[in-house]
C-alpha cells in the first residue's frame, strides 16, 4: 500500500494487487458448412456470433470424427478458409473453436466434405476413324 504522496505506508504493509476481470469466452462459431470441389479443396464457411472478446478462430480436422487436430487458426474476422490438395475420396471431419487472450468458445457443429477425385484434364482425341478414335487425357487422380 501506498500512501498518497507515494511513499510505502509502513513496516506492516501489504502489496495490494489488482486482476482486471476475467474476459467472457467468445462466441460459438455458427453454421460451419464444408463444401468440396473437382480440384481437391475444401471450402468451410461460418458465421461469426458476437465478435466482442474474439482473437481468432481455430480450424481442426478428423478423419474418424472422434481424434481432432488443429490444422491452422485464422483471423477474427474471418468467415471461411480454403484447405487445398485434400486426400481424395476420404471423408473428412471439421469443426471450428473461437479463442481470446484466455479462453476458448464452444465448438462448433461437426460437419464432413469428401473431397472428389480429381478431374482429368487435357483430353485430346487422335487417330479418327469411321470405327472409333483414340483418347488421351491426363489424370490428375491420386487413385
Amino acid at each position: 500500500v501506498v500512501d498518497e504522496d507515494g511513499t510505502h505506508a509502513g513496516a506492516g504493509s501489504q502489496e495490494v494487487h489488482i486482476v482486471n476481470p476475467p474476459l467472457p469466452a467468445p462466441a460459438t462459431p455458427l453454421g460451419l458448412d464444408a463444401i468440396a470441389d473437382d480440384l481437391g479443396n475444401i471450402t468451410l464457411d461460418w458465421t461469426i456470433g458476437d465478435s466482442t472478446n474474439l482473437s481468432g478462430y481455430i480450424v481442426e480436422e478428423s478423419d474418424d470424427g472422434v481424434n481432432f487436430t488443429d490444422v491452422t487458426s485464422v483471423a477474427a474476422s474471418a468467415t471461411s478458409m480454403v484447405l487445398a490438395d485434400t486426400p481424395e475420396d476420404q471423408t473428412i471431419y471439421f469443426k471450428v473453436v473461437g479463442f481470446n487472450e484466455v479462453l476458448y468458445s464452444d465448438e462448433s457443429g461437426i460437419v464432413s466434405a469428401v473431397a472428389a477425385l480429381r478431374a482429368p484434364t487435357s483430353l485430346s482425341a487422335h487417330d479418327a476413324t469411321s470405327s472409333g478414335l483414340t483418347l488421351n487425357w491426363l489424370d490428375n487422380s491420386d487413385a
